[in-house]
């Protein structure tokens, strides 16, 4: 791989990427608004999320279904690699 080709994939991945610690960066801030950038960092939207049914509900059925989905895939994926 040449260095043109490493620094494209570089700045692909940056580009995908950035938005992503972005809104991690945003979700620690400790103001009851969305700032960037934080002015202090805290944990407190992460437990809020935790207490809340809502969210802890919506968690378990994606837990649920990615489980679900993973034991009906794999054994199609592995029968189609071996075909």
């Amino acid at each position: 791989m040449t260095l043109l080709h490493r620094l494209a994939v570089l700045l692909v991945a940056a580009f995908i990427l950035a938005p992503i610690a972005v809104v991690v960066a945003v979700s620690l801030t400790d103001s009851p608004i969305p700032e960037f950038p934080p002015r202090g960092l805290t944990l407190r939207w992460y437990v809020h999320a935790l207490n809340e049914p809502v969210f802890t509900t919506a968690a378990i059925n994606s837990l649920w279904l990615a489980a679900i989905s993973t034991v009906l895939a794999a054994p199609l994926a592995l029968a189609a690699a071996y075909g």
